[in-house]
């Protein structure tokens, strides 16, 4: 079976979105921020793109979690 790769966009506040989805799932951790050059107007500093690590996720066991909130 081939893993299932999901790809999520925010115009703003990617690396706070990253930062929540790896205290969400155990054993996750942010492998690598890449931010906008100083250069560019408006942007400078901004999260382009976040790469997360993250572990085999048991569906079943977020569900009972996310039930259980």
């Amino acid at each position: 079976m081939r893993p299932i790769v999901p790809n999520l966009w925010f115009d703003n506040q990617a690396e706070e979105a990253a930062t929540f989805y790896v205290a969400l799932f155990p054993d996750s951790r942010i492998e690598h921020l890449m931010r906008a050059p100083a250069e560019t107007p408006g942007s400078s500093g901004r999260v382009m793109q976040a790469m997360l690590q993250m572990r085999k996720v048991d569906i079943a066991a977020l569900e009972a979690a996310a039930s259980n909130a």
